[in-house]
């Protein structure tokens, strides 16, 4: 899975300034047991310390086949939210990261 610092122009990286808190929109699918709780282990070994929160209620998808959770997190670096995009990308049951 691409990651969001991977196509973007040169000079991208210096635009943020870090520590930055960003709102990721992570979708996963619907039939994974205990979804957020994998999700949320697997973001504190990516993210070295429990700086995340989620935001509001999930939403499912019209279907059902999905949830999507809004999680604010707070990052030192380009390479801690690369290696989290890169990360999350490895879960099976993890669809999109926005």
């Amino acid at each position: 899975m691409p990651t969001i610092l991977e196509n973007q122009p040169k000079g991208f990286k210096e635009l943020l300034q870090f520590p930055a808190t960003l709102d990721l929109r992570i979708i996963i699918d619907a039939l994974e047991l205990d979804g957020l709780t994998k999700l949320q282990q697997h973001l504190t070994t990516l993210a070295g310390k429990q700086d995340y929160a989620v935001q509001g209620e999930p939403r499912v998808s019209s279907n059902g086949k999905y949830i999507s959770y809004t999680i604010r997190v707070t990052v030192d670096s380009a390479d801690t939210l690369n290696g989290i995009y890169k990360g999350l990308g490895t879960l099976a049951f993890v669809k999109h990261v926005l």
